[in-house]
């Protein structure tokens, strides 16, 4: 099993840029050791961005990876390039657009030990899921296109490099939850904070940034996003995202108010529909 190290960085760049992005950097660690987007936990206070969701599988007995390093390799750079290498998915994105720094960003729905909570019982499934199944989950919802066949080498690398993911303690998932702020959300207030804020990187339509053929920074809307059941289409959700990481580099600089007002514009701009009509 290949061990990813994520280290802090305050670039926490979309496309992996910014940190250690392929497993061979990690090498030292081999003698050592041999996806999420899950449902926000919400709570009360003026602000928790401290706390994150635990997995409540966190102490399951780790499962060892028995893929081929090549396999990892492979699935290292279909989860940074994902909109690049897997063009039957509609969406602009990559996998690392919202699993910041490989999945490994604490704050930033992260990754780590995530292949020791599968199988389990999901609420949305309504049964057992698989982590291929988890995946695929994110395929739908938030990349816009088709499940992957379980055993297609796509789905085979992708878990591969998930479960190459050290597991930490305590086990860390989702975002850190928002409480509702002062004031009702307002989208014409958030109108003008994303002006200020994001439309620099995420333009003034929401589309992103794209050049040749490869995108710099994400679609936030319109037909390159995500979908209406993916969590970044929640409000608390986004904002919880915004307040830690936006603007890249400069989290936490916005108010919790400025981060609701943002995501609630957000959010209601036009995306594709779940499930696709």
């Amino acid at each position: 099993m290949l061990l990813r190290i994520g280290f802090p960085d305050d670039k926490d760049s979309y496309n992996g840029s910014s940190r250690l992005r392929s497993p061979w950097g990690a090498l030292w660690a081999l003698p050592l050791l041999f996806l999420s987007c899950s449902t926000p936990t919400s709570s009360s206070g003026t602000e928790q961005a401290a706390i994150l969701t635990l997995s409540p599988s966190a102490s399951a007995t780790p499962r060892p990876s028995l893929a081929p390093a090549s396999l990892t390799f492979k699935g290292t750079h279909l989860f940074d390039q994902t909109y690049e290498r897997m063009p039957q998915l509609k969406a602009g994105l990559h996998c690392s657009s919202c699993h910041l720094q490989g999945g490994t960003a604490l704050t930033a729905a992260p990754l780590m030990g995530i292949a020791n909570d599968y199988p389990k019982y999901s609420d949305r499934a309504g049964g057992q899921i698989t982590l291929a199944d988890r995946v695929n989950e994110c395929f739908e919802r938030n990349l816009n296109g088709p499940v992957l066949p379980v055993q297609s080498e796509e789905m085979l690398a992708l878990v591969a490099y998930l479960e190459s993911l050290k597991a930490v303690s305590p086990q860390p998932r989702g975002v850190a939850m928002l409480a509702k702020p002062p004031a009702e959300p307002d989208s014409e207030r958030g109108k003008s904070l994303y002006s200020r804020n994001c439309r620099d990187c995420h333009g003034a339509d929401g589309g992103g940034t794209y050049k040749a053929g490869a995108y710099t920074y994400p679609a936030l809307w319109g037909d390159r996003s995500f979908t209406k059941g993916a969590e970044m289409a929640q409000p608390g959700y986004l904002a919880s995202f915004i307040s830690v990481k936006m603007p890249l580099g400069r989290g936490k600089t916005l108010t919790d108010q400025a981060a609701w007002d943002i995501a609630t514009y957000i959010t209601q701009q036009p995306r594709p529909e779940f499930p696709p009509k």
